[in-house]
């Protein structure tokens, strides 16, 4: 599998990651600005929970950058949340990372 082209990141994507979630309220790390390719999409999929849910839209990234499912994203000044993340390492490094979300 070969790596995105940098060309190819035409957006932005703030990332808070989410820590943990408390009885009250989730815990999210500082934000991360990195770089994406930005599909947006309407598409029914299944979250970790069992519950169908319509995607807004899937991003590439070639960032490193841990995204854990429940995170909170900023794309276009509009927020998301991380539902399906998907990370590629052909032969043992990373590649690029698949964040759909809702």
């Amino acid at each position: 599998m070969m790596r995105p082209p940098k060309y190819l990141m035409n957006n932005t994507m703030i990332v808070e990651a989410k820590l943990s979630s408390g009885a009250l309220d989730a815990q999210y790390d500082d934000p991360v600005e990195v770089g994406i390719y930005d599909e947006p999409t309407k598409k029914k999929v299944t979250d970790n929970e069992g519950d169908e849910v319509v995607l807004s839209g899937k991003a590439i990234c070639r960032d490193d950058v841990d995204i854990p499912i429940g995170s909170k994203l900023t794309i276009n000044n509009q927020n998301y949340e991380a539902v399906e993340v998907n990370t590629y390492y052909p032969m043992g490094k990373f590649s690029h990372a698949e964040v759909s979300y809702k």
